[in-house]
């Protein structure tokens, strides 16, 4: 069983408290979102640059924003975790 499956059915997690579960795998949010348009079959089509990109549809509806609000920290061009303990 994966470190994060097991991380999920730990007696703690059933507290409120700050928690990391990493499985030493970095996805940009890019990708998550491609996949969750995939599971309902929608192909997505990224338009434009910076705050101006986003996704639209085939009926060029525009389906994702980017929010510069969830842009990372300066400073951290990337966050990962390994499941070692």
């Amino acid at each position: 069983m994966p470190g994060y499956v097991k991380a999920c059915a730990h007696p703690a997690a059933g507290r409120p408290d700050d928690y990391v579960i990493a499985t030493g795998e970095t996805h940009a949010v890019r990708e998550f979102v491609e996949k969750a348009f995939k599971q309902v079959d929608i192909e997505v089509v990224w338009e434009g640059k910076g705050t101006g990109e986003g996704i639209v549809s085939q009926k060029r509806r525009r389906l994702v924003e980017i929010d510069p609000r969830y842009f990372r920290p300066t400073g951290v061009d990337c966050s990962w975790a390994t499941d070692q303990g």
